[in-house]
């Protein structure tokens, strides 16, 4: 699996645990809501009469948004998790093909010197013939070893 598809996984958990987690929080909340109707309703009837039932919806309204709370806290944590772990390997990579930009470089340098190199060696070679030429009034041919080595060279 390569870093991108690495990423890829990573983020879709995280994506399906957050959408868990959410749906969570809003049930949560819900059950929140409709304690908070119920304790006002029985707040506006009569409050002597449902004092202990206000105390007890009001302990569990507070229960239910913590526990929100705490799920959001846990949700954020695992974000903030993430997103280090996907800026490491993102930066990992982007080093990594770094890395490989620099060696391909290296290697065009060199074959870019090799070439140069064997360019003059070819013109001084072309020049060494027409001297020959000039002087003796015919082309030098080459020996068997010469051949060889051209042969090596190229």
């Amino acid at each position: 699996m390569n870093g991108f598809e690495e990423i890829q996984k990573i983020t879709k958990n995280f994506v399906e645990e957050s959408k868990q987690a959410k749906q969570k929080i809003v049930q949560i909340e819900s059950k929140r809501n409709e304690l908070a109707q119920e304790r006002n309703k029985k707040k506006n009837a009569n409050i002597d009469e449902y004092k202990a039932e206000i105390n007890a919806l009001g302990k569990q309204i507070s229960e239910l948004g913590n526990q929100s709370q705490e799920l959001q806290n846990k949700l954020n944590l695992k974000f903030y998790d993430v997103k280090k772990i996907i800026d490491i390997m993102v930066d990992n990579i982007i080093s990594e093909e770094i890395r490989k930009v620099r060696k391909i470089n290296e290697i065009r340098e060199d074959l870019e010197e090799k070439i140069a190199i064997r360019e003059e060696r070819k013109a001084k070679y072309e020049m060494q013939k027409q001297d020959f030429y000039a002087r003796f009034g015919r082309m030098p041919e080459l020996s068997e070893n010469a051949q060889k080595e051209d042969e090596i060279q190229d």
